[in-house]
């Protein structure tokens, strides 16, 4: 006699008998027409008689007083002599005249990825997705940046990612000439200048699926997991996808070490070595708008014939060097080129020595004249402005172009004037009027910490600097030089007499830009400046007429206007002696993704028994930049440049230094849900939910490796000669394929056979439709770049030159890569890192491309990967849909691609244990033929009707 238990809430059902219960289960397993596989169970309408057991599972719903009767879903468990044949639900759908009560059992829809991540998109994942970048060999280190990117490409593994070289644009490169000529599109030559945002990483596929799902928590807190058998295939799991973004999203990389970069160098704008041979800066512009005696001189250092770098120390690719050749003088132009890589605050540490030439001469070169000493007391003409810091005036300052690409240092001018455009106040007496600390004064004790705010409205692209000596003509009287001052606006500090300044701290003062916007609310200021230097702040000096206060500065005393506490940051500048300063500075100020920086010098002409020239100097530097933070609220300074809090430079920073956060690297634009969607659909896996908090990821459709146990043998309970045909409804073509833009240059450069790795296949069915599946993926084609390699060295040491041919994945617009390179100027500026995902693999083959960069403390060769649209380490697969034996079509969409075009239908008795193992993991056997199992209809667990089997011959 045949058992049949009944649990609806996990509690024992009264069914009377098996007879009046009348369960017929039905099972859906392939629909082929789909091109999925499935595993939906339903049965027939089944009765519940009303009885005090199961009134009480059903909360008396056959009460008419009880409300909501229909608004439950109940658990319920079928087993046939205790073999479970049925997990699901049991809904009410009536309750008849004797109160029992009449439903379905039906194997519920599971909870959808949709449900589950609704409109999160792939990098709002909560948790870190942590890359391992610390230096193992040396314990609180980072890995240098090319041993960060060789240790994932040389892993012989399964890395969560790689750094490959992807043509996402054309090559980064300076001009070859100063004509501003570019060599060859597909040359990687010593023009290429690449940064670490070339090399965003290409994430392993399921890597991805699985830390998205642990680090993902429900809305209690629980974690969820995955596994299915998609993780052990490895022609899966060895699967890399490209990195896509809009071309403006900031790449989170470890920036506070990969930001970090100092430089020390030395500059001067003539010398003469031991053979007599004279060397002159070229590269300045002279501003004539003062008159003949009154021009004063700008130059871009970092932009000079005459820099002489000392070193150059890059954690990251922010700072590189070029040269450029203008045929009117004989010396390259020498281009040091500093580019943020990110927007934060940064700690600026500047240090200069400036040394104005004592000795006396002048020299000439391409009309210009360079001069040299002072001008001495006996001088025969009456008045003489003097060159030292006492009648001249020197400025060294770092600047910044906001991204624009000038820092317009032909219009640069003196910034530390201590009126207008500083400050609204003029050089009138009855004014009252606020000055910078000589010598940063307090109560009598000089330090050296005089700092002045500069006002955007003077300079905005100024971040901070140092100047020295003041200006005006000079009478000669009785041996004593008397100031005569051109403009009064010009005039000295008057500090400097009032609080009796030692002369090493009179005439200088360290230049800072100031935090906020600018006193005058009529100047368009583009952007609000963040900046914190450790200052004293001003000193107020009281007018004669109260009615003539200045416009808008509100300062009690020495301790509120400009006064800025960052602690642990002192600053110091001073004369050593009248032609010879030193300053020193500390600064926050943050500074935007992609912005530039360079030194300027400004100086005062320099006069000579008649002559005016541009006076010889020469400058020492340091520049320190480092990643600090990354919110600019941590500057407590008010919009008039005043500290409210105390600040401290020793503040830990917040930028990573020794990890990369993954999931900040993943589509940002992409839902979760719509990306794994598409990811399933380009492989044809099933992403499902077997119980809470728990997914699998499954291969739909695979090639069974059968053998005669996982055989269910029907030989004894069908007859072939009894079974009937029915077509599977198949539409006449099945047409899989890639998203293609038609615009991009794999495309359009592609055989006409293999272009947009699509494939179709053609079921026999002549009355069918084309049903197409396209997954948001793009094919990926490949283009050849040409790299010179250095091979070896000759019997003078000099290097030997050959190249090698690389094949790098393309992801461009074809516009770019137009014959010629007149256009590499333009055409290198764009980038389309927001193009379609596509797919690849890692070869075991590396690329050696040599020493890239130079300016790291450990030059090492570059290990690329050689990236393949096919692997065949294990299992062999190429991705593409061809109707090719190993393709993705015909590997994972197989089922319709090698089987029959109809269904074979048989009736048969059922056993419990038979109905249960047809899960669709196994074939039956019938008339010496294997099947697979379509459906089942109408199974009884009594045994009294026969079931409906609808079978695919697997041919």
């Amino acid at each position: 006699m045949t058992n049949i238990e009944l649990y609806i809430n996990k509690k024992l059902c009264d069914i009377q008998s098996p007879e009046k219960l009348g369960v017929r289960l039905n099972r859906v397993l392939i629909n082929p027409s789909e091109l999925n596989t499935k595993d939906a169970q339903y049965s027939y309408s089944i009765t519940i008689p009303s009885t005090p057991a199961n009134d009480a599972i059903f909360g008396y719903a056959n009460v008419e007083e009880v409300k909501n009767k229909f608004n439950h879903i109940y658990t319920a468990q079928l087993y046939v002599d205790s073999i479970r044949i049925f997990d699901g639900q049991f809904k009410i759908s009536q309750i008849d005249i004797d109160g029992s009560y009449k439903g379905n059992l039906v194997v519920p829809v599971k909870k959808t990825i949709k449900d589950i991540f609704g409109d999160k998109k792939m990098t709002e994942i909560e948790g870190e997705w942590k890359l391992d970048l610390s230096d193992p060999q040396n314990e609180g280190r980072s890995l240098a940046m090319v041993d960060m990117l060789n240790k994932y490409n040389s892993d012989k593994g399964r890395p969560a990612c790689i750094f490959p070289l992807v043509l996402y644009g054309l090559l980064p490169k300076v001009p070859k000439d100063g004509e501003g000529n570019y060599s060859g599109k597909t040359h990687w030559d010593k023009y290429v200048r690449l940064g670490i945002q070339d090399f965003p990483p290409s994430i392993n596929c399921l890597e991805a699926i699985k830390n998205i799902f642990n680090y993902y928590k429900d809305g209690e807190g629980n974690k969820y997991h995955i596994g299915g058998n998609a993780f052990d295939d490895a022609r899966l799991a060895n699967l890399y996808m490209s990195y896509q973004n809009q071309t403006n999203y900031q790449q989170e990389w470890n920036w506070g070490h990969l930001g970090k970069f100092r430089i020390k160098g030395s500059w001067t704008n003539f010398k003469k070595d031991e053979n007599n041979t004279k060397t002159f800066e070229h590269y300045f512009h002279r501003n004539d708008d003062g008159g003949r005696w009154n021009h004063f001189y700008t130059a871009n250092l970092f932009g000079s014939s005459m820099i002489d770098i000392e070193y150059i120390k890059d954690g990251g690719t922010n700072v590189f060097e070029s040269s450029t050749k203008v045929d009117k003088f004989k010396e390259d132009r020498k281009n040091i080129h500093i580019t943020i890589p990110q927007s934060g605050l940064y700690k600026i540490q500047l240090e200069v020595d400036l040394k104005v030439r004592n000795n006396p001469f002048t020299e000439s070169d391409n009309g210009y004249k360079y001069i040299g000493g002072n001008n001495p007391f006996n001088t025969p003409y009456e008045e003489v402005k003097r060159n030292d810091f006492t009648n001249s005036r020197y400025e060294v300052k770092l600047l910044r172009d906001f991204g624009e690409g000038s820092f317009d240092i032909d219009d640069l001018k003196f910034d530390a004037t201590l009126y207008r455009d500083n400050l609204p106040q003029n050089n009138d007496s009855k004014m009252t009027r606020y000055f910078p600390v000589p010598g940063g004064c307090n109560e009598g004790v000089f330090d050296g910490n005089c700092i002045q705010m500069i006002d955007p409205l003077q300079n905005m692209k100024l971040v901070s600097g140092f100047r020295w000596g003041e200006y005006g003509k000079s009478k000669i009287t009785n041996g004593e030089i008397k100031p005569y001052y051109y403009d009064k606006e010009l005039a000295p500090n008057p500090l400097e007499e009032d609080l009796d300044t030692p002369f090493e701290y009179r005439y200088n003062r360290i230049m800072a830009i100031k935090h906020g916007w600018s006193w005058d609310n009529k100047f368009s200021q583009k952007n609000k400046i963040y900046s914190a230097i450790h200052s004293p702040g001003y000193k107020k000096i009281q007018g004669t007429d109260p009615d003539k206060e200045s416009e808008s500065v509100e300062a009690d005393s020495l301790t509120n206007l400009f006064n800025v506490i960052v602690k642990d940051a002192p600053n110091r500048i001073e004369n050593i002696d009248s032609m010879t300063g030193k300053g020193k500075l500390n600064q926050i100020v943050w500074l935007d993704k992609g912005e530039h920086l360079t030194l300027a010098s400004v100086t005062s002409s320099g006069h000579s028994k008649g002559n005016e020239g541009w006076m010889v100097h020469d400058i020492d530097f340091t520049l320190d930049v480092e990643p600090f933070r990354t919110n600019p609220e941590w500057i407590t300074v008010n919009n008039k440049g005043t500290g409210t809090v105390p600040m401290n430079w020793n503040d830990s920073s917040d930028f990573k230094k020794d990890y990369i956060n993954l999931f900040k690297f993943l589509p940002s634009e992409q839902k979760i849900d719509e990306w794994l969607d598409n990811f399933c659909k380009a492989f044809n896996l099933q992403l499902t939910q077997p119980e809470d908090g728990k997914f699998e990821l499954n291969v739909k459709q695979s090639k069974h490796a059968v053998s005669i146990p996982s055989l269910i043998d029907l030989d004894n309970k069908a007859s072939i000669a009894r079974r009937t045909n029915e077509p599977l409804g198949l539409p006449s073509e099945f047409k899989i394929g890639f998203k293609i833009n038609e615009e991009e240059e794999g495309y359009v450069k592609a055989d006409a056979g293999n272009k947009d790795g699509g494939g179709s296949f053609f079921t026999g069915n002549l009355d069918g439709q084309v049903v197409p599946q396209t997954s948001n993926f793009s094919y990926n084609w490949f283009k050849n770049i040409t790299k010179d390699i250095v091979t070896g060295r000759d019997g003078e040491g000099e290097d030997v030159m050959g190249t090698i041919e690389l094949e790098l994945p393309v992801i461009t617009n074809k516009e770019i890569w137009n014959e010629g390179s007149e256009d590499y100027a333009q055409m290198v500026k764009k980038l389309y890192t927001n193009y379609s995902q596509r797919f690849w693999y890692k070869s075991d083959e590396l690329y050696n491309v040599g020493i890239i960069w130079n300016n790291n403390d450990e030059q090492t060769n570059l290990l690329l990967p050689h990236l393949q649209s096919g692997v065949s380490r294990e299992n062999i697969l190429t991705l593409d849909y061809y109707n090719n034996p190993n393709s993705i079509l015909t590997t994972y969409f197989n089922i319709i691609a090698t089987d029959d075009s109809n269904y074979t239908c048989v009736e048969c008795y059922l056993s419990p244990d038979e109905y249960e193992q047809m899960d669709g993991s196994k074939l039956v056997k019938l008339n010496g033929d294997l099947y697979y199992i379509a459906a089942i209809e109408g199974y009884d667990p009594m045994g009294k009707n026969s079931a409906k089997l609808k079978l695919i011959r697997k041919v």
